[in-house]
C-alpha cells in the first residue's frame, strides 16, 4: 500500500521512550494493543507475531521449505530488522544486470512496494517506506541447494541481534529470478559501490577521520558477526559496501557457525587469495582470527588505495609467499606509525596474537576521536604527513582518482582456491608446502557486490 500520512501523538512518544534503561534493555513501552511490554519500537512480537501468520496464507514461494523458514523468522524477530518477506519477482521494476560475484550474479532493481516499517491500525496493514533501489543476488543453481540458500541468509539475519545490525548490509527478504529460477537476496543498495570502487574514485580525496570511518563501521560488522558465534570467511573490498555516509559488510556466501568448523572434516578453500589467512592456506581451523587477517589487509587497502598484490599472478607462488610470511606493500610515509602498528598486529603470523573484534573496535573507536585532537598522539602523527604529501606533491590531486595497474591474473573474485587432497602444508615450515592444488586465475574480472 502507499504510504499514508502519519501522525506520532505525545502518548505515542511517551510509550517509547528510548531513553529510558530496564537493566541492559530500553524500555520501549507498551503495546495499544495487548499491553505487553515492546521488545522494540513500534514492535510487539505477540501482536506482530499474529499478523505475520494471519497474512502467510496471502503469499508462498513454491518451496515448503522456504515458506517455513521466512515465517520462522517472522513469528520469532523482536524488531524491524530480523525478520524478511517473500517477494514476488513481479514487484521489481527496472532491473539492471550489476556484476558476477564468486557465487552468482548481482542486479539492481526498483522495489515500488518497498519495506516495511510499521503498523498502521487505522489502515489493518504495514506502513511502508516505498520506491527504494535495492539489489537482487542470485545463488546460481540455489533452486537445487534450498539448505544451502537459507543458510546463508540466516547468518545475515542472525547478525541483526546486535547494535541494530550495524556494519552489515540489511536484507529485505527472498524473491525468485523468473527466468533462470535461482532463488535471490533482496538486499539493501549501496549507492556508493562497493568499498574497492569507492577507493578507486575517492581515495586522494580521503582525510583519515573518514578512513577511520569506514574501517570503525567494518569492525563493527565483523564484532556482530563474531558475537553470534559466526566468522563471515570471504571477507575483502568486494563484499564491502558504501552507502552515503556508512559502511556495510555483504555476501554472507561462506559464512559458518564457528562451533561446526570443528566437528567436520576439513573443506576446500575459498575465497580472494590476498585475503585469506596463512593459516587458512594450510588447512588449519577457519577462526575468527582469520577474520581479523583479511580486516589488517583490508585496512592496509584503505592507507594505499591500492588492492593488495595487484602487479602480481594470484597464484600458487603468492600462496606459497603468503605462508612464508609475504604481506602487502606498506605506504609507511602516509600512514600514521598507531595505525601501521595495528595493521602488523592484525596480519600477524600467529593467530593467536591477532586482536579481537572487540578489542579493535574499541581501538579504531578511540582513534576515531584522536584523529580530531591536536594533543593526541595520532592527531600529531597525521600532521606530520599531510605536511609530508603537500611538500611531495607537485599538482592538486585530491579529487583524481586513483592510478595503479591490475596484472591480469590479479583475480579479486571469490573462487576456489585450494582442493584438499592435493595440498600439502606444514606451518611451522612453510618451505615444506606444496601448493599445486591452487586452482589457476580465469579471465573473471567481474568484483563481488
Amino acid at each position: 500500500m502507499n504510504n499514508p500520512t502519519v501522525t506520532l501523538t505525545t502518548d505515542t512518544l511517551q510509550d517509547n521512550k528510548e531513553s529510558l534503561e530496564g537493566g541492559s534493555k530500553k524500555y520501549y513501552g507498551r503495546c495499544k494493543v495487548c499491553g505487553k511490554l515492546n521488545t522494540h519500537k513500534y514492535w510487539c512480537v505477540s501482536c506482530f507475531a499474529e499478523r505475520f501468520k494471519q497474512q502467510s496464507v496471502n503469499w508462498t514461494s513454491g518451496n515448503k521449505e522456504i515458506d517455513e523458514f521466512i515465517l520462522e523468522l517472522q513469528v520469532n524477530a523482536t524488531n524491524f530488522y530480523q525478520f524478511i518477506e517473500w517477494i514476488p519477482y513481479e514487484k521489481f521494476s527496472d532491473v539492471k544486470y550489476l556484476s558476477k560475484g564468486g557465487y552468482g550474479e548481482v542486479f539492481t532493481a526498483q522495489w515500488d512496494e518497498g519495506y516495511i516499517c510499521g503498523w498502521l491500525d487505522e489502515y489493518k496493514d504495514w506502513y511502508r517506506d516505498s520506491n527504494i533501489k535495492v539489489v537482487l543476488k542470485s545463488l546460481l543453481n540455489s533452486k537445487n541447494m534450498t539448505k544451502e540458500f537459507l543458510r546463508e541468509l540466516q547468518f545475515q539475519v542472525r547478525s541483526y541481534d546486535s547494535s541494530l545490525a550495524l556494519g552489515i548490509i540489511r536484507c529485505y527478504g527472498i524473491t525468485r529470478d523468473a527466468k533462470s529460477g535461482n532463488f535471490m537476496m533482496v538486499m539493501d543498495y549501496g549507492s556508493d559501490g562497493s568499498l574497492r570502487k569507492y577507493l578507486d574514485i575517492r581515495f586522494n580525496n580521503l582525510i583519515w577521520y573518514k578512513k577511520l570511518n569506514i574501517l570503525l563501521d567494518i569492525i563493527k560488522g565483523i564484532r556482530n558477526i563474531h558475537r553470534v558465534g559466526m566468522t563471515h570467511r570471504d571477507l575483502h573490498g568486494g563484499n564491502i559496501i558504501v552507502k552515503r555516509n556508512y559502511t556495510y559488510i555483504t555476501d554472507f556466501g561462506l559464512s559458518k557457525l564457528v562451533e561446526e568448523e570443528f566437528s567436520k572434516e576439513k573443506k576446500k578453500i575459498f575465497g580472494v587469495l590476498p585475503f585469506v589467512a596463512p593459516e587458512v592456506l594450510c588447512q588449519s581451523d577457519y577462526t575468527k582470527a582469520a577474520d581479523i587477517y583479511s580486516f589488517g589487509i583490508i585496512m592496509n587497502e584503505m592507507t594505499t588505495g591500492i588492492p593488495p598484490y595487484n602487479d602480481v599472478p594470484h597464484d600458487g607462488k603468492l600462496a606459497f609467499q603468503i605462508i612464508s610470511g609475504l604481506r602487502p606493500k606498506i605506504n609507511k610515509d602516509r600512514t600514521p606509525q598507531l595505525i601501521l602498528d595495528l595493521i602488523e598486529q592484525c596480519w600477524d603470523k600467529h593467530p593467536e596474537n591477532r586482536p579481537t573484534a572487540e578489542t579493535l573496535h574499541d581501538i579504531i573507536e578511540k582513534m576515531n576521536v584522536d584523529c580530531q585532537v591536536n594533543y593526541t598522539q595520532l592527531y600529531k602523527q597525521i600532521q606530520v604527513i599531510n605536511k609530508f604529501i603537500k611538500d611531495q606533491t607537485k599538482s592538486n590531486t585530491t579529487m583524481s582518482p586513483i592510478i595503479y595497474k591490475t596484472h591480469p591474473q590479479a583475480i579479486y573474485t571469490s573462487r576456489l582456491l585450494l582442493e584438499n587432497k592435493t595440498f600439502v602444508a606444514n606451518p611451522a615450515n612453510p618451505a615444506d608446502s606444496s601448493i599445486t592444488g591452487l586452482i589457476l586465475p580465469d579471465d573473471s574480472d567481474d568484483e563481488s557486490y
